[in-house]
Parts: C-alpha cells; sequence; structure tokens
C-alpha cells in the first residue's frame, strides 16, 4: 500500500529473495518505499541504486542497413530478412 507522499528509493539485489511486498532477483533495481529500502541494505540483500534506470531493458541492438533492398536489419544477422541477401 503506497500512502501520500511516501518516499520510494532504488535498490539493486545482491542475492535472490522472496518476500510479500518484494520480490526480486539477482541484479534487479526495484523502486521500493524508503524504509523497506533501509532495512534490505542494512540486512545485505540489497545496495543503493540512485541513478539506475528501474526497467531491466534488453541492451539495444545496432542496425545495419541491406545493400540490397536498404531494409533495417539486426548486426547479428546473417542474411537480410526482407530480401535474403548476404549481409557483411
Amino acid at each position: 500500500m503506497k500512502l501520500f507522499g511516501e518516499r520510494r528509493e532504488r535498490v539493486k539485489i545482491l542475492r535472490p529473495f522472496a518476500s510479500v511486498d518484494v520480490t526480486g532477483n539477482l541484479g534487479d533495481v526495484l523502486e521500493v518505499p524508503a524504509t523497506r529500502a533501509r532495512e534490505l541494505i542494512a540486512a545485505g540483500w540489497a545496495e543503493a541504486a540512485p541513478d539506475a534506470p528501474v526497467e531491466n531493458a534488453p541492451t539495444p541492438f545496432r542496425e545495419v542497413e541491406c545493400r540490397a533492398c536498404f531494409g533495417l536489419n539486426s548486426e547479428y544477422a546473417g542474411r537480410c530478412q526482407h530480401c535474403g541477401a548476404r549481409l557483411l
């Protein structure tokens, strides 16, 4: 339950654990109430992460252009997804 004006802090999970109010995996960055954040940090379950983004977005990939059809593809693709030409 979030109370009016409740301060929230970001923490990075150091050890996986499960709790009624917080569920986290190793390396996750969660935004929790300030009192709960202090408890997790004091117990060694988490560390402060004020500048980290909360969502664990996948690493963005670079796009390359196909020389044959000028379609955009992932840099890891071996062939163009539009025309099938080999990418360099």
